[in-house]
């Protein structure tokens, strides 16, 4: 049984242009103390940095399982709106992972539970952030010294950690930045989407045309590439494409080699099960009832993923349930990424139908088109795999094939690819999808034995 009596002790420092967190294991009682009440400013650039309350902070004997906070704000005093990133370095971290993080932003929680950094390096912990013209963010910062009941914690006495907090201006690079630096992105304009891709209509990454202008353009990739590959998480995925918020949307491809190097291409390896969709109207219905697929990646995603949601962004997966898609899936048209709000599936309420209970799912028929697929052989695809998948459009009747409205879209891959339907109650492979966050940061080059890799 554990000791109550493992304690730390705690010393907040700062000192001129940095936010000083020691942390140190000890027996003493309880004990904080404050001292010099005043506020620390740093100017970086046109931003300040404000850190509130005290200069000084010594806490001797916080217990495991107990917390404490640090509150900070970031000021912009001009009119126009600019991009930091919040740091810490000069990292010494001898606890190690059991001293966790959260960060809020007002009262939004923007960094679920965490570990501290562990590297001496400048890190950080928040990237490509806004801030408006004459405004101020406030955050929070929770440290916590987790109290696992279930395992000894003896050898955290005398460790510690020690880290200074910063903000930057740097320009950290985007995920396109890094995307765009293995490939020459193309318009779309070049392509016939009407087509399955080949080497003369598609093979690599393009740009959206219609989305250009916008603040995030989509990227996505196209063709019988080989050179979107990522790993997160312990896992394979293929990058498919950006979001309109700037992050990546990835779909699920196996595990690692022995080599560490994702080089699924077909067969079961590069799915993670398979299932019957089992609801016959919706992904999960408004009255709470979930789809069989959904629950196997609920499931799933709880044991293998949730760990890592900070780095997940809350992106719409479209489950159109219209009579539109048959006429624009054989067509020349762009295909649709926006969504009507019902079948807008998502996390919160605030961008979506708020259905989800976690931000996973599976890919729309619309960004298999972009992948390359077509009614036609599609075999000419990152995304083929020789096995039937599940989509998360609802199949209607079009001129190619016969669907009913209790069909669900699915990949046909048995033979030579292309877009098919499935009776709900039928059994094919599920390949998730998740939507990495634009603040990630990615190493590699993204081919099978160098993928592409979240920096931490």
């Amino acid at each position: 049984m554990k000791s109550n009596k493992f304690l730390i002790s705690l010393l907040v420092v700062l000192v001129i242009l940095l936010s000083v967190v020691c942390i140190s294991y000890s027996y003493f009682t309880a004990k904080v103390t404050e001292n010099n009440k005043t506020e620390t400013n740093i100017k970086v650039s046109n931003l300040e940095l404000q850190f509130n309350g005290v200069t000084e902070i010594t806490a001797d004997g916080i217990l495991l399982g107990e917390s404490f906070t640090k509150t900070f704000n970031v000021v912009n005093d001009t009119n126009n709106e600019l991009t930091y990133n919040i740091y810490m370095e000069n990292i010494t971290n001898t606890i190690g992972k059991d001293l966790v993080y959260s960060l809020k932003d007002d009262d939004k929680e923007i960094v679920t539970e965490k570990s501290m950094p562990s590297t001496a390096d400048k890190k950080y912990l928040l990237k490509k952030l806004t801030i408006s013209g004459n405004t101020t963010v406030n955050y929070t910062m929770t440290v916590t010294l987790l109290n696992k009941e279930d395992e000894d914690q003896s050898d955290l006495m005398g460790k510690s950690f020690k880290g200074t907090l910063g903000i930057d201006t740097l320009q950290v690079p985007t995920v396109v930045t890094v995307l765009k630096a293995s490939n020459e992105a193309m318009p779309s304009t070049t392509l016939n989407f009407s087509q399955s891709s080949s080497d003369s209509n598609g093979n690599g990454l393009y740009f959206l045309n219609s989305t250009k202008n916008d603040a995030y353009p989509i990227y996505f990739y196209r063709g019988n590439i080989n050179n979107n590959n990522l790993k997160f998480a312990g896992f394979c995925w293929k990058i498919v494409r950006t979001t309109s918020t700037g992050g990546i949307k990835i779909v699920y491809n196996g595990n690692p080699d022995e080599n560490g190097y994702c080089s699924n291409t077909t067969g079961e390896n590069t799915v993670l099960t398979y299932g019957i969709y089992g609801q016959s109207t919706s992904y999960k219905s408004s009255t709470g009832v979930n789809s069989n697929v959904k629950g196997t990646l609920d499931t799933w995603y709880y044991s293998n993923i949730i760990k890592y949601q900070s780095f997940l962004e809350d992106t719409i997966y479209c489950n159109d349930r219209t009579s539109t898609f048959a006429s624009r899936l054989s067509s020349n048209d762009e295909p649709l990424l926006t969504c009507n709000d019902e079948d807008s599936f998502t996390v919160s309420d605030e961008n979506g139908n708020g259905l989800l209970d976690y931000p996973i799912a599976l890919l729309s028929a619309d960004e298999m088109k972009l992948a390359g697929f077509s009614s036609n052989n599609s075999t000419h695809s990152y995304l083929y795999n020789a096995l039937n998948n599940w989509t998360m459009t609802q199949a209607k009747s079009s001129s190619y094939v016969i669907y009913t409205n209790n069909q669900y879209l699915l990949v046909n891959g048995n033979t030579t690819g292309g877009y098919s339907g499935g009776v709900e109650n039928t059994s094919y492979a599920i390949r998730p999808v998740v939507s990495l966050n634009r603040n990630v940061e990615l190493g590699g080059t993204g081919t099978a034995d160098d993928p592409y890799i979240i920096i931490e």
